[in-house]
């Protein structure tokens, strides 16, 4: 029995940066929230620790994934080489990034 996943779309791509580890929550009003890491495009692929340009990006839907805003570094520019990213939306309307 297989899995009916629905269709695919690019959410994000910037050339030369190699973006992965994609987690997605939805907060109590029905914002859709994705997380994900990014770092430069190099080859062979290096992960934090050892590649201290590692950041975290979040982005929004409002519209159950239609379109999406641009993604912002989460929390700020100074975590960097962090691990994969996290998310989670509480009853309360906080959101947990990990």
């Amino acid at each position: 029995m297989g899995a009916n996943i629905g269709r695919s779309i690019v959410i994000y791509r910037a050339e030369h940066a190699y973006s992965s580890h994609a987690c997605i929550t939805q907060t109590p009003e029905g914002e859709w929230l994705l997380a994900f890491a990014q770092s430069l495009q190099r080859t062979p692929h290096r992960h934090p620790p050892s590649d201290p340009q590692f950041l975290n990006f979040v982005t929004r839907s409002r519209d159950r994934g239609q379109s999406w805003e641009t993604p912002q570094v989460a929390p700020s520019y100074d975590w960097y080489g962090v691990e994969v990213p996290g998310i989670a939306a509480l009853p309360s309307g906080d959101v947990l990034l990990d």
